[in-house]
């Protein structure tokens, strides 16, 4: 009797931890203030329905969250050591903001108002459209690493979800 109790507790305890791993593996996400295994960073805001992948040269980067009216934005900050650049956030610079709005509000907009003349539309669900706003001046310390592709591959890079 004691040895089939041992037995017992012995199966429990094995089902016990491999049920453990299991679970750890399927939860588990990749932090967005770390690189992952491929050397990216990877952002997502469920609350606003979007992830996007961000190269090695977002490192330290920091995002903020602003609604005006009934568009909600987030952008992205990069550090910068150039003194002359227009710092919103004291030794930071803004590459990129996505800004949210209302389909039915940009859809209504006209192609010379300044939303649609600033963002460029990256996508769209049946509720909102996803707009992009890329820096007009690049700092000194990113003008070799900030180009068009690098653009282009934030776009490819940007996805909506549920």
């Amino acid at each position: 009797m004691y040895k089939k109790i041992k037995i017992f507790i012995l199966l429990l305890l094995v089902v016990f931890s491999l049920s453990a791993c299991s679970m750890h593996k399927k939860n588990k996400e990749v932090l967005m203030d770390k690189p992952a295994k491929d050397g990216q960073y990877h952002y997502k805001n469920k609350d606003l329905g979007f992830s996007l992948i961000l190269d090695q040269d977002f490192i330290y980067y920091q995002t903020q969250r602003k609604k005006i009216g009934n568009t909600r934005m987030i952008e992205f900050f990069v550090p910068t050591s150039d003194s002359n650049y227009s710092q919103e956030v004291p030794g930071y610079g803004k590459p990129l903001t996505i800004s949210i709005f209302n389909l039915d509000y940009w859809d209504g907009l006209k192609d010379n108002q300044n939303e649609k003349a600033f963002y460029q539309e990256i996508k769209r669900n049946k509720n909102n459209v996803y707009a992009f706003k890329f820096w007009d001046n690049v700092p000194k310390d990113w003008k070799n690493k900030w180009n068009k592709e690098k653009e282009e591959e934030l776009i490819k890079n940007f996805r909506l979800i549920d």
